[in-house]
Order: structure tokens, then sequence, then C-alpha cells
């Protein structure tokens, strides 16, 4: 019982501090849309382009990065 109690305390915590890592940003592109990121985007270098996950949705995208005026942290 109490070996279930720990694991369970465990996972949850871990659940909670990985999902307290996270940073949403906010894309401004040239033709003025703005899209809000779930976390901070990562750039691909062999590509040029910005993956990220789209925050209302969840659904995984990228942008060139010539398509990009700013990347900037959401406001709390």
């Amino acid at each position: 019982m109490k070996s279930k109690l720990l694991a369970t305390l465990v996972i949850t915590g871990s659940i909670a501090l990985l999902g307290g890592c996270a940073t949403p940003s906010q894309i401004t592109m040239k033709d003025g849309t703005v899209i809000r990121t779930a976390d901070s985007p990562k750039f691909d270098e062999d590509t040029g382009f910005y993956q990220f996950e789209i925050l209302e949705t969840g659904h995984p995208n990228s942008i060139n990065k010539d398509e990009i005026i700013s990347i900037e942290p959401l406001a709390d």
C-alpha cells in the first residue's frame, strides 16, 4: 500500500515539474500572423525551419526562419 502511494506521489511530482518547464511563446510572422506555441520553438539548422507545437491544438508545425519577425515568451 505504501509503495503504491509513494510511486503515485513520485509520478505526480515528476509530471508537475516537467509541466512547469514549458515556456509558451508567440511567433509573429511577416504577414502579420501570430502563432502561440506550447513551448519555445526549436531551430533546425539543417532545414532552416523552426519546429514547435501549436498551443491551442497540440499539433506539430514548422515555419521557415525567413518568414518570422519575432519569437517572444507569452506573458503570464
